[in-house]
């Protein structure tokens, strides 16, 4: 029998075996590599959960103002009297808030 078919793949199974193996990166070791504080995440969400709140208003507008100033949803008018007091005292979230508004509010005099 000839054994020159496999003297070629010797040295390569050889060099497999020869070589330690690598270290692999497992999915904790990279989450824990680019993990950040509880605080920081904490703020991302709260940063979040506040812009959501903020951007809400603008399609809930008419059913606040029902609610805070005829006989709609009193709960409606509870939720975002937080924001109306933040938005007084922060005169620029205040003016921001005011020109989302505008956005979803139609004003019948620009039309005639």
């Amino acid at each position: 029998m000839n054994d020159s078919g496999n003297s070629s793949s010797r040295p390569a199974a050889e060099a497999l075996r020869s070589t330690p193996p690598q270290p692999v990166d497992t999915v904790e070791k990279a989450a824990q590599k680019n993990a950040r504080p509880a605080w920081v995440r904490f703020l991302q969400r709260m940063g979040i959960y506040f812009a959501i709140y903020v951007f809400s208003l603008g399609p809930m507008y008419w059913q606040w103002w029902e609610g805070k100033y005829l006989n709609g949803s009193r709960l409606v008018a509870a939720f975002y009297e937080p924001l109306l007091l933040l938005c007084g005292w922060i005169p620029p979230l205040g003016w921001f808030v005011n020109s989302y508004v505008h956005i979803w509010v139609f004003d019948l005099r620009w039309a005639v």
